[in-house]
């Protein structure tokens, strides 16, 4: 499948595993990029993850860990079938702009 034009490859990514995108999933990433705190953005299947930190393995995914200084990491599970998005905030509690992503 070929990624589709808002997936750069650089600061939005998708998992290989990644075989369709729900309309849905455009929408929040789109939202999401307009966040200047969030680096990287990456599509899984079920899931959005989004932080100013990548992983230092292979897979370079967003960090969203609670806990690790100065890094602001968003995650949502997301079940299109039933419209329930859930969203979990790990935040840089040193850092005030923080809750204006919330």
């Amino acid at each position: 499948m070929k990624n589709p034009d808002f997936v750069d490859g650089k600061r939005i990514l998708n998992a290989h595993t990644v075989r369709q995108i729900d309309p849905i999933y455009e929408k929040i990433v789109k939202s999401l990029a307009q966040l200047p705190e969030l680096h990287y953005i990456k599509i899984f299947p079920g899931r959005v993850t989004a932080s100013n930190v990548l992983s230092q393995d292979k897979k370079k995914n967003p960090v969203v860990a609670v806990g690790d200084k100065g890094n602001v990491g968003i995650e949502l599970l997301i079940d299109s079938e039933y419209h329930v998005i859930q969203f979990f905030l790990s935040p840089n509690t040193d850092e005030a702009h923080d809750l204006r992503c919330l």
